[in-house]
């Protein structure tokens, strides 16, 4: 397993690894539910590349950005 930061990493990952690339967006906190759909997207691509990335613009001022749960290391050991 990979952990890409930044967009370039990510375009420098897939122009390496082009053939039969499966996506799971996510805003992270990884649960059950996410692990069946990376096992189904494991299963049917070559590649899979999973997103953990909360966006702070989905979130009205005031609204709970700051405590949505974050736990890098849990979605690590999901994925």
């Amino acid at each position: 397993m990979q952990i890409l930061r930044t967009a370039e990493q990510l375009r420098d990952f897939v122009a390496a690894n082009p053939e039969n690339i499966g996506f799971v967006p996510t805003m992270g906190a990884l649960h059950d539910g996410h692990a069946s759909l990376i096992k189904r997207c494991v299963t049917e691509n070559k590649t899979a590349i999973v997103s953990t990335f909360v966006n702070p613009a989905q979130f009205l001022a005031g609204e709970d950005f700051e405590d949505y749960p974050k736990n890098e290391q849990n979605d690590a050991k999901i994925c």
